[in-house]
């Protein structure tokens, strides 16, 4: 039965982050050193590690590698289970939540070898985040294994290691998105366990210890099960349908600010990710990329952001399959 599950899934996934209970932590284990078997390498060109860097994972177990500029291959990590969301960090390390394998692994910029891997066991990581002022890292994990799959949750990793502390919210039934903004608030997404499910927001601010809804509204329509949300170093970006719309918080409510229309992405994204090309971290992102499906071999667009529009280019070799995205900056320094 488990295995149906994990197969319904799977083709599900394409189709596309009151008050929260802490839940106790008991004997969970810290984050461990290298070694692990995911994310072995199968090749990196060497002049990777000094150029800005697109990392997208697919379901056939590995992560390609691009010049991000050049949108040409740079190698590929292989060994994964089922890699999904990914996310960066202030230094530029990678982290990538391997669903399977319960765990999110971590890479310097252009690594070749796992330098971290936090243990989420018994939950099945989705996508993830992390507060480079604190080292905080964050899971949305979908859900939760055992005898039978259970409502997913939200563990953070203070200062990256450690016992996660681990979040239960009565909203959102299976966590699939998270993002800190750059005051260490934390906002997540994920699906309701109503029939037809929606997507259901809330979060953490910084300095408290209980999640709170956050009425987010799109504006003409109703989220589907699927949104995803990014802070885009201005505003809480929400992307569903192939349009990114932008809000600010107002205590527990969303403010619309205005949408990005994601031309040429087929109104099917799964993970998004916006860049910052600026040199200030503190101010708007200027790209977003996408993986956008294209039946066997999915292609990997580019666009200005917030303009939107059409993309401005692809990565030269699509993936079969993509799903998660990040971008990682090489340190000129």
């Amino acid at each position: 039965m488990k295995r149906l599950i994990n197969l319904l899934v799977r083709l599900l996934l394409p189709a596309v982050a009151a008050p929260f209970v802490l839940s106790a932590c008991s004997a969970w284990p810290t984050a461990v050193a290298p070694g692990v078997s995911a994310g072995a390498l199968e090749a990196m060109r060497p002049a990777a590690r000094s150029r800005d860097l697109l990392y997208v994972s697919n379901w056939g177990g590995n992560v390609g590698v691009y010049r991000y500029w050049q949108r040409r291959s740079a190698g590929k990590l292989v060994g994964f289970r089922f890699p999904l969301g990914e996310c960066v960090d202030g230094a530029g390390s990678v982290y990538v939540s391997d669903f399977d394998a319960k765990q999110v692994v971590e890479f310097a910029h252009g690594g070749t070898k796992p330098t971290r891997t936090f243990d989420a066991a018994p939950y099945k990581p989705y996508g993830c985040s992390v507060y480079s002022a604190t080292g905080n890292v964050a899971v949305a994990a979908y859900w939760k294994a055992g005898g039978k799959l259970q409502q997913g949750g939200v563990l953070v990793f203070p200062h990256g290691n450690g016992n996660p502390a681990v979040y239960t919210i009565p909203s959102i039934y299976n966590p699939r998105t998270c993002s800190y903004d750059g005051k260490g608030n934390l906002m997540v997404s994920g699906s309701t366990k109503d029939n037809p499910p929606t997507t259901a927001f809330a979060v953490l601010k910084h300095g408290t210890s209980e999640f709170v809804d956050v009425s987010v509204v799109r504006p003409g329509s109703s989220w589907s099960w699927h949104a995803g949300v990014q802070w885009d170093g201005a505003y809480w970006a929400v992307e569903d349908g192939g349009t990114i719309f932008r809000y600010r918080l107002s205590g527990d409510e969303g403010i619309y600010r205005d949408a990005t229309v994601l031309s040429g992405s087929n109104g099917v994204v799964r993970q998004f990710w916006i860049a910052n090309f600026s040199g200030n971290p503190k101010t708007q992102g200027t790209q977003v990329v996408v993986p956008v499906v294209k039946g066997s071999n999915d292609e990997i667009a580019y666009w200005k952001y917030p303009a939107g529009g059409n993309p401005i280019g692809y990565a030269a070799d699509g993936q079969r399959q993509a799903y998660g995205v990040t971008v990682s900056l090489f340190d000129k320094r």
